[in-house]
């Protein structure tokens, strides 16, 4: 949980320390890795990560139009 807490935390803080560009992205059954690899090709961000930190069994399915990068994240780790 904490690196969960922690994870969140630096990409959250990051996305602000750089300002919020919209974003526009579709989830269809992606995984945590697969959506944050979907954010990188869609935008100028890079996100550091392990990948053993995140649940291979969540999937996400949404759509983002000129979404802010923070409700974006804020989606995807909702639940930890």
């Amino acid at each position: 949980m904490k690196k969960w807490l922690l994870t969140y935390g630096f990409l959250f803080a990051f996305a602000l320390s750089y300002g919020q560009k919209s974003i526009s992205v579709i989830f269809d059954n992606h995984t945590t890795v697969e959506a944050i690899n979907i954010i990188e090709s869609n935008s100028d961000y890079t996100f550091y990560y392990l990948d053993a930190w995140f649940d291979t069994e969540q999937q996400y399915s949404r759509t983002f139009n000129n979404a802010k990068l923070d409700q974006v994240l804020e989606f995807l780790f909702a639940k930890t």
